[in-house]
């Protein structure tokens, strides 16, 4: 069975200009400021209020981490990287090491039994910052056109 989604996707820009988006509809941005081992680090969330025509739930966070903790440090960004898919929840189905722009990054599927849900996630660093992107899926239509479609359409802008 095909599922057929029709809606307007737009490109939404972050509002710090650094990198733009294409979504269903508009992300709601939201922020959190915790204290680390590294100081006072601020996670801003843009996140789906609602679900789109596949059912699907978006999400891009990102975290910036003082200057020069982490740029130039290729290995201590793979870190951060698997240890962010690491802390997310489900079971993971299947992780691939790819180069997103120039960055490494890592794409994995993670499957949410109690919830009947799958995620779909991309992890990547630029300089200082920890970008963390999701879609929520329901099991029955967690292979759609929406899912890559947001993942694929983030683009580095102003860095």
């Amino acid at each position: 069975m095909q599922i057929i989604a029709q809606e307007n996707w737009q490109i939404q820009v972050s509002e710090d200009e650094t990198f733009s988006i294409t979504v269903p509809h508009k992300l709601t941005k939201y922020s959190n400021k915790t204290l680390t081992e590294v100081g006072e680090l601020n996670l801003i969330a843009y996140r789906s209020e609602e679900p789109d025509a596949y059912g699907n739930v978006y999400s891009i966070n990102f975290i910036d981490y003082p200057d020069g903790a982490i740029f130039g440090d290729d290995s201590l960004a793979m870190d951060l990287i698997k240890s962010s898919i690491d802390g997310l929840p489900g079971e993971l189905i299947y992780e691939e090491k790819q180069r997103e722009q120039g960055h490494d990054s890592v794409i994995c599927r993670k499957k949410l039994v109690d919830q009947n849900l799958y995620s779909k996630t991309k992890v990547f660093v630029v300089k200082d910052r920890l970008y963390i992107m999701l879609v929520y899926s329901n099991e029955d239509k967690a292979f759609n056109n929406g899912v890559d479609k947001f993942l694929d359409s983030f683009k580095i802008i102003n860095v």
